[in-house]
């Protein structure tokens, strides 16, 4: 019996750290983004990063569509998928 307990001790002490650790890194999040977008290359390179981003999980879902045959029939390279509403 012992031994569980020992176990489970070392498993929530490992689970308070982790918890810890994220509280912590939530907390000193905004000071870092802040300083690091004080510097105009950081927010630049933040932007392409967050615009690259969108467009490859868009591209990944099916939102957004390429397509070649455009340049043959006048169609529009570049389409985006209705609205379900």
């Amino acid at each position: 019996m012992s031994r569980l307990a020992n176990v489970l001790a070392t498993a929530l002490a490992t689970a308070g750290d982790a918890w810890d650790g994220a509280a912590g890194a939530v907390a000193a999040t905004p000071g870092r983004v802040r300083a690091a977008l004080a510097v105009r290359r950081h927010r630049r390179a933040g932007l392409t990063g967050a615009a690259l981003t969108l467009v490859v999980y868009l591209l990944s879902t099916g939102d957004l569509a390429v397509s070649g045959a455009g340049r043959f029939t006048g169609a529009p390279v570049l389409r985006a998928a209705p609205t379900s509403c």
